[in-house]
């Protein structure tokens, strides 16, 4: 997990007392980002269940990248992923929508296309 206590030891290290400047802070930023975007995302995810898009998406990749569903599993108890029956339950929620936004737009067209077919061959329906 992300520690901001060692983040600050080392800006207090590096700033030896003083402030630090916008160069110090821009060097420090780039080994930090994911860490404090990992703790950011598992803390509002703890907070309140609504914001779980991003913790979703690292059950995503870590089920595409090949985890075991143990592993995966364990990963969810210590707070990393979402843990599997809602994963399971929300990912079946985004192919129900994902199918009903394909009903809505494609099926008319194909309607519409085998309308015209039917007409071309003289065909009454």
């Amino acid at each position: 997990m992300y520690s901001s206590a060692s983040v600050f030891c080392k800006f207090e290290r590096s700033s030896k007392g003083g402030t630090l400047t916008r160069d110090e802070v821009d060097s420090y930023l780039p080994s930090e980002r994911i860490a404090f975007y990992s703790y950011l995302s598992n803390t509002l995810y703890h907070i309140g269940s609504s914001c779980d898009t991003q913790i979703l998406y690292r059950n995503i990749v870590t089920e595409a990248r090949g985890l075991s569903k143990s592993g995966r599993h364990l990963l969810a108890r210590l707070g990393f992923l979402i843990p599997e029956t809602t994963y399971q339950r929300r990912i079946k929620q985004i192919l129900t929508s994902h199918e009903e936004l394909i009903r809505l737009f494609l099926f008319p067209f194909l309607r519409l296309s085998l309308f015209v077919e039917t007409i071309h061959l003289g065909i009454c329906i």
